[in-house]
């Protein structure tokens, strides 16, 4: 059996604690380091959105039409652009809702619209109404929608311009808020 020398043995034992040092000593771990995606980061993307909610018979509920749409894990809300939304009702025309930007919230229960909001109610009779608004929030099961900015209505008798608007989207009542003006057309 061969012995190794004292100084073989000396120089095994320098070089087996450099390697040590070098792997474990240097401060880093060899641990492979996996990308990690950062938490204000989109977790779905689409474009060209058209999507359709039903309800519990089977008819169509609304409608939301978009050119992007992107959601936020986060916070779970889904920013869109150009979005243009329609609530059907069982019994009577369409309310149609557009706008440049929006959001829906958490759960799906509201829709935030804001710059150039436009909705447009169009009845087969022709009385047709059209409101305009900076920002707009839609509670689309309920049928509901409100704002607390200026807003301007148009239809045929005339002109209403107010602060603030409740919408019972069924009904097709409209509560304005304050400073509410109107100018109207009377027929001769």
């Amino acid at each position: 059996m061969e012995r190794i020398s004292p100084t073989a043995g000396i120089i095994f034992a320098i070089i087996a604690f450099l390697t040590m040092w070098l792997v474990l000593g240097s401060g880093e771990k060899l641990v492979p380091q996996v990308p990690t995606e950062s938490s204000l980061d989109p977790d779905f993307y689409m474009s060209g959105v058209d999507s359709i909610q039903y309800d519990e018979a089977g008819k169509p509920r609304y409608q939301l039409f978009a050119n992007q749409m992107s959601h936020f894990p986060h916070n779970d809300i889904t920013e869109i652009t150009l979005p243009h939304i329609i609530i059907y009702r069982e019994n009577g025309s369409p309310w149609r809702l557009s706008s440049l930007y929006g959001q829906i919230l958490p759960a799906g229960e509201a829709v935030e619209l804001w710059e150039e909001v436009e909705v447009n109610y169009e009845p087969p009779d022709d009385k047709f109404l059209k409101l305009a608004t900076d920002s707009l929030r839609i509670f689309p099961r309920k049928e509901y929608a409100e704002t607390y900015q200026a807003v301007i209505i148009e239809s045929p008798r005339g002109r209403t311009t107010a602060m603030g608007l409740q919408a019972d989207l069924q009904t097709n009542r409209l509560k304005l808020l304050a400073k509410v003006r109107g100018s109207y057309e009377g027929k001769l």
